[in-house]
């Protein structure tokens, strides 16, 4: 399904807070029950792009250093 025509892309500072907030959830690199789901809600996003978030989480890591912030 199109995404809306109003939607932009998240910012990379964006993915990076939520990877960061899923990180501090997180014991052993593994994630709670509802965790993404409780992302999704606090940043406003759907749990499909908190788990795409959360599964790339070292392309972000390289997008940051690459693209710093103004």
């Amino acid at each position: 399904m199109p995404r809306s025509p109003n939607t932009k892309d998240l910012p990379v500072s964006a993915r990076l807070k939520i990877v960061w907030f899923l990180s501090d959830m997180a014991t052993c690199m593994k994630l709670p029950r509802r965790a993404i789901s409780e992302a999704g809600a606090i940043f406003g996003c759907h749990r499909n792009t908190v788990y795409k978030l959360w599964s790339g989480r070292t392309t972000i890591a390289v997008q940051q250093c690459s693209n710093p912030a103004p």
